[in-house]
């Protein structure tokens, strides 16, 4: 057990997977468990992911705080900050067992943002399905029935435009800061309220969670 492995690099947890990680520790915090042992049976509890397990035990060992560690995991800054401040004055497993109840909800929310994306993309790839059976197949079967040039000109514009606006949406997306991210999001076009009311939520869940912390610590 105390056999340390060589650093392999770990992959970020996803929103689910942060949730899980959180009520875990919180549950062997609870039960009498110091972090890095927790840490070390979570190696059997999630076989998957040794990798990063294995880097925040090392990192611990290293003498970095506990926020500091679990940024490896992708936590984000809001909640690194709680487990700071949670760490520090105490109540770390009631802030675990809050943010991990919080990534849960986040996920669900986001979950239906997705769902609600998948049929106008739908829509979308449907449409330039179209228009290539139209070019390739009826074009062929039906030439007396054939569009102007300058039609098909027009149409080839416009869907280059489409993915070219896509490409450009996503590579900003990639290269973007979480904050620029967010504020591009909520001025989409139709979904964006919808992202609105999901970052809405989130901020407003920070902002809950420190003042009670903050209640709890007077």
């Amino acid at each position: 057990m105390n056999k340390r492995i060589k650093n392999i690099k770990p992959v970020k947890l996803k929103l689910k997977q942060q949730a899980t990680f959180l009520l875990i520790l919180a549950k062997l915090l609870e039960n009498g468990f110091s972090i890095e042992m927790a840490l070390e049976s979570m190696r059997l509890i999630l076989p998957d992911e040794n990798p990063l397990l294995i880097n925040l035990i090392q990192q611990l060992d290293k003498g970095q705080s506990l926020a500091d560690t679990l940024a490896l995991t992708g936590l984000s800054k809001t909640i690194l900050s709680q487990i700071t401040i949670a760490d520090i004055h105490g109540n770390l497993i009631k802030c675990l067992r809050e943010n991990a109840a919080t990534l849960t909800i986040r996920q669900k929310n986001l979950q239906k943002i997705l769902n609600l994306l998948a049929y106008p993309c739908f829509l979308l790839i449907s449409l330039i399905s179209l228009i290539v059976f139209l070019k390739v197949e009826m074009a062929q079967q039906l030439p007396h029935l054939a569009l102007p040039t300058m039609y098909w000109i027009l149409v080839k514009i416009l869907v280059g435009l489409i993915i070219l606006g896509i490409i450009g949406e996503i590579g900003y997306l990639v290269h973007a800061t979480e904050t620029q991210r967010a504020l591009h999001q909520m001025r989409w076009p139709i979904i964006g309220s919808m992202y609105r009311n999901y970052f809405h939520y989130v901020i407003l869940s920070a902002v809950a969670t420190f003042f009670k912390k903050w209640t709890f610590f007077k």
